[in-house]
């Protein structure tokens, strides 16, 4: 990493090579239809963290620790294949990153 210049993740903006490993996928063997899917994991993980806690995308991409938490409920969409997530199933890793950030307190 001798000149390598790191950017901060972004939330919303989340890179499709950075998803794809993350979810130890390797980007040469996805086709579209599985991308699809890759793709409804991520939209669906960060409309919840966006509803769960009340925030917007500026909001979110302002905090690298929230990109962390959309890319492991990501994970555990794609990983179960249930692409919706309750209060009795989120990932601890994510809601402890989430409650930092919870302005939705209804």
């Amino acid at each position: 990493m001798a000149d390598e210049t790191l950017e901060i993740l972004k939330a919303s903006q989340i890179p499709s090579n950075v998803l794809l490993r993350h979810l130890r996928l390797d980007p040469d063997y996805v086709d579209d239809l599985e991308m699809q899917s890759v793709s409804a994991a991520y939209d669906a993980a960060l409309s919840y963290v966006y509803e769960r806690c009340g925030i917007d995308a500026a909001y979110a991409d302002e905090h690298p620790d929230i990109a962390i938490a959309v890319l492991v409920l990501a994970r555990d969409m794609y990983d179960n294949r249930s692409l919706y997530v309750d209060k009795s199933n989120v990932n601890r890793a994510a809601e402890s990153i989430l409650s930092c950030h919870d302005f939705n307190l209804i």
